[in-house]
């Protein structure tokens, strides 16, 4: 299994393979590694016009009540802020449902966290602080229940707990509020983790090849 592959699979089924040694994890590179280092740092165009889409979306004051109920919003720090893993999480890699589920995204901020790496699958989590510390990350609104059920079997409810907390984001006016958003927060062995930085242009250089339109 390649490694872009091991980052769309669920949190569990990742922990399946712990048992593997760990010249597995290492042996296998994704199949976007060369040995140009040209070639590894290019980042494809249609993959940051997508994760644009999402990062500059800015939520009108009006459209705001039905995007954060009855379902609250996911806030999400890992590779579901591009909008093209979210859609295939919920079941489509089609152009046009990848550019609606980046409608359904907007920058967000989740202060008193901070984001760490979790051993194996370069897919970060958060942990809770009481120092000064922020997780920049993106709100997912719009979310039926089915929808949320499918992220949170991505994230691993198993090695995570789900808290209510406050995001900032800022609205299509300019003005900035608080949204009350549900977060995960890892809750699992902390020897899982690492203080890998992890960034999502350097998900972007490994993950898989962007989405083509349906025919």
């Amino acid at each position: 299994m390649s490694l872009p592959m091991l980052l769309l699979l669920p949190f569990a089924a990742v922990l399946k393979l712990f048992h593997l040694p760990l010249v597995y994890f290492a042996s296998h590179k994704p199949a976007t590694m060369t040995s140009a280092s040209s070639a590894k740092n290019k980042i494809p165009q249609e993959d940051l016009r997508l994760y644009s889409l999402a990062l500059n979306n800015r939520w009108k004051k009006a459209e705001l009540y039905p995007l954060i109920t009855p379902q609250l919003p996911i806030f999400v720090h890992c590779p579901l802020v591009f909008p093209w893993v979210t859609a295939a999480v919920l079941g489509s890699r089609a152009i046009e449902d990848v550019e609606w589920m980046a409608s359904q995204m907007t920058r967000a901020t989740l202060r008193n966290y901070f984001r760490v790496t979790i051993k194996y699958m370069n897919r970060p989590t958060i942990l809770h602080t009481d120092k000064e510390a922020a997780v920049d990350g993106i709100l997912i609104g719009g979310l039926t229940e089915y929808a949320a059920g499918q992220i949170e079997a991505y994230i691993g409810l198993e090695h995570h707990t789900t808290e209510i907390e406050e995001v900032e984001v800022e609205l299509a006016n300019g003005e900035k509020t608080t949204v009350g958003a549900n977060v995960y927060v890892w809750c699992g062995p902390r020897s899982l983790l690492e203080a890998k930085h992890w960034t999502p242009l350097y998900y972007i250089r490994r993950s898989l090849p962007p989405p083509t339109p349906t025919q």
